[in-house]
């Protein structure tokens, strides 16, 4: 008579396929999602303090963790329940990428805060001027013909301020004052640019 015992190397297999079914779930809810859809993101083993530089500014930031919690019922289990797991899966993935999110937005505050990018309402109701002033601290790219280049960029904002946005009108005053913006921002573009190539030559 035989008696069969699992062997370690195959719960390490199992537990390995496992952690990459759920990243892989996470990583679908991700792509849907309307805001992380936008973000580019690469697997990586680093952890620890990133190092942004930001308009030649050094800013570290602490090491945060984005997680989520999974429940798996016993009964379930012995059962093979696949739909109770399948749900199980999808509440676990959406609470990943709230996670993840919440993680990044809290990374944001941290760089904007140490690179002076932060705009201070101070009790003012909001306006385009103000949304201008903002615009204006973000850092611009241009393609060769001098147009914006906008891949990556999003404006984001808290659902109960949507709505407040949207009752905001437009001017001739404001539409110049964004024109005149776009020059600035291009003559600082490539300014940029040639001192990065004269840097280049020079070496």
């Amino acid at each position: 008579m035989s008696k069969h015992t699992s062997s370690p190397l195959k719960s390490l297999e199992y537990d390995s396929a496992y952690e990459n079914m759920l990243t892989r779930a996470s990583r679908g809810f991700a792509a849907d999602d309307q805001l992380m859809g936008m973000v580019r993101s690469r697997r990586t083993r680093h952890f620890g303090a990133g190092r942004n530089i930001i308009n030649e500014e050094t800013v570290d930031t602490t090491g945060r963790t984005a997680s989520a919690l999974m429940l798996i019922e016993r009964d379930d289990v012995r059962l093979g329940n696949i739909d109770a797991h399948t749900t199980q899966v999808a509440e676990f993935s959406k609470a990943n990428v709230a996670s993840m999110a919440k993680m990044m937005f809290e990374n944001l505050h941290q760089i904007t805060e140490a690179t002076g990018n932060v705009l201070d309402a101070k009790g003012e109701r909001l306006s385009i001027d103000m949304l201008i002033d903002l615009i204006e601290k973000t850092e611009w790219r241009f393609d060769d013909d001098g147009n914006v280049v906008r891949d990556g960029q999003a404006f984001v904002v808290h659902p109960d301020l949507a709505p407040r946005l949207r009752e905001l009108e437009e001017t001739q005053e404001h539409r110049d004052r964004m024109e005149e913006l776009r020059t600035t921002k291009l003559a600082e573009w490539n300014a940029s640019r040639r001192c990065r190539r004269i840097g280049k030559e020079s070496k």
